[in-house]
């Protein structure tokens, strides 16, 4: 805990001897041997918003651990960051027909054949390497998928 209040927006006018002081009053340990100026602002910064606001609930915070140590939902929860749930049909037309592919827990089935990864199902259809995410028309950022001609 820090001895005084600090204001997150003077952290960018400290220097890093300053922010090594603030750090030590967060935590009984040195920072990461070659932690940058940069980094420890926005360590420091993100340790205020927790006093203040609370921090990562315990459910989250043991996902995120799950999912760090490579957890066996690993590959299903970096595909729910684009919002793609399992059971989706993602749609292609590509020179002239009409391919599917189905989003699973664990990959991808096209043609009835399993798949990891969608990049490896664009190459299929393709015989060429393709982003897969592109190549089916999905942007990561959008919830859902679309479909392309």
């Amino acid at each position: 805990m820090p001895e005084q209040q600090v204001d997150i927006a003077a952290l960018s006018e400290m220097s890093r001897d300053a922010l090594l002081d603030l750090w030590h009053q967060f935590h009984d340990r040195d920072p990461p041997r070659n932690a940058s100026r940069q980094f420890l602002r926005y360590y420091i910064a993100y340790c205020i918003q927790e006093m203040e606001h609370g921090g990562i609930e315990s459910g989250t915070r043991q996902k995120l651990h799950q999912l760090a140590i490579g957890g066996e939902n690993a590959g299903s929860a970096a595909r729910s960051r684009t919002g793609i749930r399992p059971g989706t049909r993602l749609i292609r037309t590509w020179q002239g027909r009409a391919y599917e592919a189905t989003v699973t827990e664990d990959g991808f089935v096209f043609e009835g054949k399993r798949y990891r990864s969608l990049s490896t199902v664009a190459r299929a259809i393709t015989g060429t390497r393709w982003n897969g995410w592109r190549f089916f028309g999905v942007d990561p950022g959008q919830q859902g998928s679309k479909k392309s001609g």
